[in-house]
């Protein structure tokens, strides 16, 4: 389901009630012992799961709690539901309540979360802005006079198209979303990260990339048509190295479709390993 979300396929609201469910059948023992072990170990990894869980687990303790008052012994074996009923229709209304009170958190924070997202994707954009514009003012400058021997500290380099071709790179040519994703070795004193990709396939109008991180966070986004593309249908993507800490990683391909609106083309995913 993590994965449908990440692919657009699933709205984070189907995951969430999921999510709640798989908590309800914990704390109701209607899971096995292996899925018990598996629930603690691998699901309860966030605080956020863990405050939900906690949540859960009080109302079914004060369901258990709450008396029932019946008129007499005959109404109470006839209309008092079972007691895992009796939780599942509290645990229902925990819905409800859960859902109040992050409505009341929901406004507060929105309008911060969504401009510290934009912030960071415009000194994102404005990073790679500048070191393209930097790059391609050296291979102009370069192509008007001899080569000249430089010598950085992390080696050699003879004109600017060494330069460019110093930067940690990555080639993706088909999709890799596979169990092993391919390693993106970054130095620890590299600055910029360069990724290539190559389009297979009728060529679109336009084209969307987003790079996510393995918690589905948005990193990075570009639209261009593709007028823009390589001869050889590749497009190339200089990121500072900064934002790529160690971990996984999606590039996302979109394609543009006629109405303005994009659908996903390919998915590229592979493992930062920073040296």
């Amino acid at each position: 389901m993590e994965e449908a979300v990440l692919a657009g396929e699933l709205n984070t609201l189907s995951l969430e009630t999921a999510e709640d469910e798989l908590i309800d059948d914990y704390l109701l023992g209607s899971i096995t012992p292996e899925e018990k072990c598996c629930f603690e170990e691998q699901f309860l990894i966030t605080d956020e799961r863990r405050q939900k869980l906690k949540f859960a687990s009080a109302l079914i303790e004060y369901a258990h709690r709450t008396p029932v008052e019946d008129d007499s012994a005959e109404q109470k074996t006839a209309q008092k539901p079972p007691p895992r009923a009796r939780t599942r229709v509290l645990l229902s209304w925990k819905h409800i309540a859960f859902i109040a009170v992050a409505a009341s958190v929901l406004l507060a924070v929105l309008a911060g979360r969504e401009l510290t997202k934009l912030r960071q994707q415009t000194e994102v954009a404005q990073e790679t802005r500048s070191e393209l514009t930097r790059l391609q003012a050296a291979l102009a400058a370069d192509n008007r006079k001899p080569a000249q021997v430089v010598e950085p500290s992390n080696g050699p380099v003879r004109n600017a198209e060494d330069a460019v071709n110093q930067i940690p790179l990555i080639e993706f040519t088909t999709a890799t979303r596979t169990v092993v994703p391919p390693k993106f070795r970054i130095p620890a004193a590299a600055q910029f990260a360069r990724i290539d990709w190559n389009i297979s396939g009728p060529i679109a109008e336009k084209y969307r990339e987003v790079l996510l991180s393995e918690t589905g966070r948005q990193l990075w986004t570009q639209e261009f048509p593709s007028a823009l593309l390589s001869p050889a249908k590749r497009s190339t993507i200089v990121l500072p190295a900064s934002i790529l800490v160690p971990g996984n990683y999606h590039l996302r391909l979109d394609k543009g479709t006629i109405g303005g609106q994009f659908e996903e083309a390919a998915d590229y995913v592979f493992r930062v390993v920073r040296e």
